[in-house]
């Protein structure tokens, strides 16, 4: 069975799995907005649910907003960026501007901060990630496990 992850891509159509869910994504033309996903800087795919839980515990007030904003994006979406601020401060909810901020910008759903992906910050562990670290803590011998799982099913 091929596992796919992140973006995979066949002549116009496309497709995204969430490295945490599982759920996929596939269309024509398909970006990851069309996904309700963002990808972090290191390749990580997720449901953008995920990232907002992430985000909710870090991106509490302005400046931490601020702190993850480009100075050359902030001349250029500076209306957009105004309104954020101004819905941050009225509202709450900056990791929900942070949200807004990069699915705005050119190419920001795929340039997540990694210190905002549950996945690089280790709060999710992916399967391989796991089954790497067991065979290597445990000295697994890989080998012998296949070919005996052959024979049993042979």
């Amino acid at each position: 069975m091929k596992i796919r992850t992140g973006f995979v891509s066949n002549s116009s159509s496309s497709s995204f799995t969430c490295c945490i869910s599982g759920e996929d994504y596939s269309g024509w033309d398909a970006c990851l907005c069309d996904a309700d996903m963002i990808e972090c800087r290191n390749g990580h795919t997720m449901l953008t649910k995920y990232a907002k839980e992430f985000a909710k515990e870090k991106i509490k007030t302005k400046e931490d907003f601020l702190k993850y904003t480009d100075e050359r994006d902030n001349d250029y979406y500076k209306d957009e960026i105004e309104d954020m601020i101004e819905d941050g401060e009225k509202w709450g909810g900056w990791h929900l501007q942070l949200l807004s901020y990069y699915q705005l910008v050119d190419d920001g759903e795929y340039d997540w901060p990694t210190d905002l992906c549950p996945v690089c910050q280790r709060t999710h562990i992916l399967e391989n990630d796991f089954l790497a670290y067991v065979i290597k803590k445990y000295d697994i011998d890989v080998d012998a496990i296949e070919k005996e799982m052959r024979d049993e099913i042979s």
